[in-house]
């Protein structure tokens, strides 16, 4: 005789059915990971739709060309400016190092050489900023970068356009006030001189305690800065390694950390 089959598929219990016989903090806590679970992947759906929407108002833009027919604009006239070469970040790149940042809402984001603005854009799209502010000494890129923000898609993003500002002028200048103002600092360090990452530095040195920094291949090499995340992220071309930094008052540094950033 043949031997009857059982099945080995199972009917999968509705959230009423499975909570028979729980108790009722029981149920409560199921529901309550049911909404965290749900919740976690309507932000994560809503960061890749942001994430998005940076890429598709760069895809006519080609910072790099840009870049070249600036230097050589520059060249012309007899000006070199050393130190001062442009790269891009890419957006899922610098999402890895905003959540290092880990910014609240209402913070000031400022990027000192801005570009063509990615850095900004995609602050602004992942986190409720009170200002994104990028500075960019190199004009054409500038242009870029307001062309950029008018593409936008802002229905996508975490914080209004109006609360998005492109200056061309000099970071690292004198008469640089970003200090007195931001809460996340940004700046590609990779090609500094040592007298533009010593500026740099002694810029950063006014911010607040509290202030997160981050640099990429080159470090804050000072005391008042405590290294709280570094990693290789993969960059528009190649790979770069960003340090995110907290300001502290000098005295607060710990030995271990003071140790690792200078390794």
């Amino acid at each position: 005789m043949g031997r009857k089959q059982h099945s080995s598929s199972r009917r999968l219990l509705s959230p009423a059915e499975s909570s028979q016989g729980s108790t009722p903090s029981q149920v409560a806590a199921n529901h309550a990971k049911r909404k965290a679970s749900s919740r976690a992947l309507d932000l994560e759906a809503a960061a890749a739709h942001a994430l998005e929407a940076v890429n598709a108002c760069y895809r006519e833009i080609d910072g790099y060309t840009i870049a070249r027919v600036e230097r050589a604009a520059q060249r012309a006239t007899g000006v070199v400016v050393d130190g001062v070469q442009y790269g891009e970040v890419k957006p899922s790149s610098f999402a890895t190092v905003l959540a290092w940042m880990a910014p609240c809402a209402d913070e000031n984001f400022v990027d000192v050489g801005s570009g063509t603005g990615r850095a900004v854009m995609t602050a602004a799209a992942l986190y409720p900023l009170g200002k994104a502010v990028g500075i960019e000494i190199q004009p054409r890129l500038h242009e870029a970068a307001l062309h950029a923000c008018s593409r936008m898609d802002w229905t996508a993003a975490a914080t209004n356009q109006n609360k998005i500002e492109f200056k061309c002028a000099d970071g690292l200048g004198d008469g640089a006030i970003w200090p007195d103002t931001a809460d996340l600092v940004f700046c590609t360090t990779t090609c500094f001189t040592e007298d533009m990452l010593q500026a740099f530095t002694s810029l950063a040195c006014r911010l607040r305690p509290g202030t997160r920094i981050a640099t990429t291949t080159r470090g804050l090499n000072k005391r008042g800065f405590e290294l709280l995340q570094s990693g290789l992220l993969p960059y528009a071309k190649g790979a770069l390694t960003f340090f995110v930094y907290r300001r502290v008052e000098s005295g607060r540094v710990s030995k271990r950390k003071h140790e690792e950033r200078e390794e």
